[in-house]
């Protein structure tokens, strides 16, 4: 870290993880106080430096509360990682209980997605038996699904006090999905009763991604300027294969990025996603020249399905069974 330069690091479990994917929950549910007693005496020595989440089981919601109760107050303790099988959806209601006791202790909800271990990604059985292709697709997709089902299932709203960031799964897809996000609640809707558009949540300083190194600069400076400097925290991918370290570094970035990178390495920025809430409470809008302005499409004004000729019911547009969506009659 100190030759790397990052101040604080986040330490994401490995594919342990993966015995969400089993039917017995015993296994999981013995696992998990495991992996927290061992973080609390690895990261003990360095209680400032070294970070990691709590990690909650979804099957077992009672026990994952009694988990975030017990090490919530831990300095190393900065976040809640849920683990979701396949059948269960983020905004499910029976994790109500894990997103309040996150938001009772202060703690940022945090994804990684899984590609060669359960519960895998989505699409993973549409791969046409091609590695190259289920590498490629599984963290970005799993991120996508995991972001969009958490803010259309409202959960922002509902808990002011808690932040998402999502790991190691790219970021120059950030602004394309934000955008799409806003439109599609406009488009679509069938999300929860929404008070703020996805892109809101980013503005506030709500939302967060590491970097991917390989992704460059100039990436980065696209990002960034979409979205504001407060968005994308650093990320070293040590000891994977993925990792620049020690051959490379995103500090030889030049230009604009050269200082927010640094930036991004420091325990504020880290802390601005995964630790104490005061760190977030900023104004309404990042600093940045360039904004991602919420997409608000006009309400049809179109008379009800019914007596509307142009558009068949039942169509894609029309299952709602309201008005007319296809165009402004």
């Amino acid at each position: 870290m100190d030759a790397e330069g990052s101040d604080v690091h986040f330490l994401v479990p490995s594919v342990w993880t993966s015995v969400v994917g089993l039917p017995d929950v015993s296994l999981e549910i013995g696992l998990i106080p495991a992996y927290h007693r061992f973080m609390h005496e690895f990261c003990g020595p360095f209680p400032d430096r070294l970070k990691g989440p709590i990690v909650a089981s979804t099957r077992d919601a009672g026990e994952a509360v009694r988990e975030i109760r017990e090490w919530g107050n831990s300095k190393w303790a900065v976040a809640v990682q849920p683990l979701l099988d396949n059948d269960r959806p983020v905004d499910h209601p029976d994790l109500e209980p894990i997103r309040r006791a996150a938001e009772e202790h202060d703690l940022a909800i945090v994804h990684h997605s899984f590609t060669w271990s359960p519960p895998y990604f989505p699409g993973y059985e549409d791969m046409w038996d091609n590695v190259y292709l289920a590498r490629l697709c599984s963290h970005p997709w799993g991120a996508m699904r995991f972001m969009a089902g958490f803010l259309a299932g409202g959960i922002l709203d509902r808990y002011s006090g808690l932040r998402l960031c999502v790991l190691e799964c790219g970021f120059g897809w950030l602004p394309f999905w934000v955008r799409r996000m806003d439109e599609q609640v406009s488009y679509v809707g069938r999300t929860a009763k929404l008070k703020h558009l996805p892109s809101e949540h980013f503005a506030a300083g709500r939302m967060f991604c590491n970097i991917e190194a390989h992704e460059h600069e100039p990436m980065f400076n696209m990002v960034t300027g979409a979205l504001g400097d407060g968005v994308l925290m650093f990320g070293s991918d040590y000891p994977h294969y993925e990792s620049w370290f020690p051959t490379r570094s995103t500090r030889s970035w030049s230009g604009r990025a050269s200082g927010k990178t640094s930036d991004a390495s420091s325990s504020g920025s880290t802390q601005r996603a995964a630790s104490s809430r005061p760190r977030v409470r900023r104004s309404p809008r990042p600093r940045s020249e360039t904004r991602v302005a919420p997409v608000r499409l006009p309400r049809p004004l179109c008379s009800p399905a019914s007596s509307c000729r142009r558009t068949p019911r039942g169509s894609p547009r029309n299952r709602r069974g309201g008005e007319c969506r296809s165009h402004r009659c």
